[in-house]
């Protein structure tokens, strides 16, 4: 797999996600109280200033970087 085959995996990925944040919201006005990985309370300042997240902010860097990496 190539760099544009990996560039086009993550940008689908992200797309998929982002889709799936905008149902959330569309159905509940704003994403979960809890993260969707590690299953404890997302900050409430956290959902306020970013009310489709899904992670919290520990779970969401490690998602990151392992995307970054080609992991997911």
């Amino acid at each position: 797999m190539d760099i544009s085959d990996q560039a086009t995996m993550r940008e689908e990925q992200f797309l998929h996600a982002a889709l799936e944040c905008a149902l959330a919201q569309t159905s509940h006005n704003q994403g979960p109280e809890n993260c969707d990985e590690c299953g404890e309370p997302i900050p409430a300042a956290r959902r306020q200033a970013l009310p489709s997240a899904v992670r919290c902010a520990e779970c969401q860097q490690v998602y990151e970087s392992k995307a970054k990496r080609g992991l997911l």
